[in-house]
C-alpha cells in the first residue's frame, strides 16, 4: 500500500535503469575503490610537500645587494612629522572669535502691554460709588415649597403579588443549568479534538507505534539494498550513463539515512497522505 507514496519509492530499490537494461552483474568493488583511494591520498600529500618545500627556499639575490634597503623605506624612516600644533591653536582662537561674535547680548526684561494686568478704572466723578447688593432669599420657606412639590410628582407604589413557593428553584431554571453544563462540555470536547487536528500538518496524517515500526525495519532493510548495489560501482565511471547511475545510487542512500532518523526521533511522526 506504499507503493505510490513517497516511502513507497525507498523501500522499493529494485528498478534501475543502468543495471537492468545493460544486464551488468553486481560486483562488490570495496577493495578497489579504497587502493584509489589511498592512491588520491598520497598523490595529494606529495603535491603539498612539494609546494611547501618550494616557499621555504631563499629567493635568490645577488651578494651585492643583499644588505641594501629599499629607497623608499629609507625615505619613510627619515621623514618627519609635521608640527601642527601651532596650526592647530590659531584655527582654534578664530572659531572662538567667530562664534563670540555671533553671542548677543541679553536684552533687560520689557513688560508687554497686552500681557500687563488690567486694573480697575476708578470714576473720578463719584469715588463713594457702591455694586448693588443682591436679593435676600428665605432658603426655608423655599425648601419647603420644593418639598411639597416632589410629593405631588412621585409614582404611587404598586401592589406586590404574593410569592408562590417561596426558597424552590424554578423548574425552567434547573433546566437551563443543565442546559449550560451539556453546551459547555461539548464546547471543551470541540476544543480539545481542534487543538489536536491543529498540531497535525495539512496533508499529512498521524503514524501509529506499530506502524512506525514496521517502516522503519523496511527502510533499513532498502538502505543495505542500496549501499550494496553503490559499492557495486568503480571509483571512477567509465561512461556518462554509469556516472549518472552512480550519483543517482547516492542520493536514494542520502535521502533513506535522513528518513531513518526522521523516523527514530521521538516524538510523532507524520507521513503525507497518498494522493
Amino acid at each position: 500500500h506504499h507503493q505510490s507514496s513517497v516511502i513507497g519509492g525507498f523501500i522499493d530499490p529494485s528498478k534501475d535503469s543502468y543495471c537492468t537494461q545493460k544486464n551488468i552483474p553486481i560486483y562488490d568493488r570495496t577493495q578497489e575503490n579504497k587502493a584509489r583511494l589511498a592512491q588520491m591520498e598520497e598523490k595529494n600529500r606529495l603535491k603539498a610537500q612539494e609546494q611547501l618545500d618550494e616557499q621555504k627556499k631563499e629567493k635568490y639575490c645577488l651578494n651585492q645587494f643583499k644588505d641594501v634597503q629599499s629607497k623608499v623605506k629609507q625615505d619613510l624612516q627619515t621623514q618627519k612629522q609635521e608640527n601642527t600644533h601651532i596650526y592647530k591653536r590659531k584655527e582654534a582662537g578664530q572659531a572662538i572669535q567667530q562664534i563670540q561674535s555671533h553671542i548677543s547680548k541679553p536684552k533687560p526684561y520689557e513688560e508687554d502691554e497686552a500681557e500687563a494686568p488690567v486694573k480697575p478704572k476708578i470714576n473720578s466723578q463719584n469715588p463713594t460709588y457702591k455694586p448693588p447688593q443682591s436679593k435676600e432669599i428665605n432658603y426655608f420657606k423655599a425648601n419647603v415649597q420644593k418639598m411639597r412639590e416632589n410629593e405631588h410628582q412621585k409614582p404611587k407604589p404598586t401592589e406586590e403579588k404574593p410569592a408562590q413557593k417561596l426558597g424552590e428553584v424554578p423548574s425552567y431554571l434547573k433546566n437551563r443549568k443543565q442546559q449550560w453544563e451539556d453546551e459547555k462540555m461539548t464546547q471543551q470536547l470541540k476544543e480539545q479534538l481542534e487543538a489536536e487536528m491543529s498540531k497535525i500538518p495539512p496533508g499529512t496524517r498521524k503514524v501509529g507505534d506499530g506502524e512506525r515500526e514496521t517502516l522503519l525495519k523496511e527502510l533499513e532493510s532498502a538502505l543495505a539494498a542500496e549501499m550494496r548495489k553503490f559499492n557495486s560501482f568503480k571509483l571512477q565511471a567509465d561512461n556518462q550513463s554509469a556516472v549518472k547511475s552512480r550519483q543517482e545510487c547516492l542520493d536514494r542512500i542520502e535521502q533513506l539515512e535522513k528518513t531513518i532518523r526522521d523516523f527514530k526521533r521521538p516524538g510523532p511522526l507524520y507521513i503525507a497522505v497518498d494522493q
